[in-house]
C-alpha cells in the first residue's frame, strides 16, 4: 500500500506480524491512528507539567509502536525522550523532540487514515 517514497511509515514489519490480508492490516491501523494521538497528548500535558514519569512512559509506549510502522527516523528521538525524561534531564531537549515527534506523527497518521480511508 505504500510504493509511494514519500511516505513517511512502512508496513513491512507489520506485515510480517499480521500478515498480509487487508482485514487485520487495517485493523491494527485504526488501532494506531485512534491512539497515538491520545498518547501524544498524553505526553504533551506531561511536558506541561514537567511530569518526567509520564514523559518516560508515553515514549516508552509509543517505541513499539514507531517500530511496527516504519516510523524509523523517530525511533531514536522517541528513544532519547525515553532516557532523559528517565534522569529528569534536560527538558529543553525534550521539548524540542517532542515537538519534532508531534509533527512528524501528525503527518504519518494523516497518510495513514488517507491510504487505509480510516475518517
Amino acid at each position: 500500500m505504500n510504493d509511494n517514497p514519500n511516505k513517511r511509515y512502512h508496513l513491512t514489519r507489520l506485515y510480517e506480524y499480521v500478515g498480509k490480508e487487508a482485514g487485520p492490516v487495517k485493523e491494527m491501523v485504526g488501532i494506531f491512528v485512534n491512539s497515538t494521538p491520545e498518547i501524544l497528548n498524553d505526553m504533551a500535558n506531561a511536558m506541561e507539567a514537567q511530569d518526567f514519569e509520564i514523559i518516560y512512559k508515553t515514549a516508552h509506549i509509543l517505541k513499539p509502536s514507531l517500530h511496527i510502522f516504519g516510523i524509523d527516523d523517530m525511533y531514536n528521538p522517541v528513544r532519547e525522550i525515553e532516557q532523559l525524561a528517565k534522569k529528569k534531564e534536560d527538558i529543553n531537549t525534550i521539548h524540542l523532540l517532542t515537538a519534532q515527534l508531534q509533527l512528524r506523527m501528525e503527518i504519518v497518521i494523516q497518510q495513514l487514515r488517507d491510504d487505509f480511508e480510516i475518517h
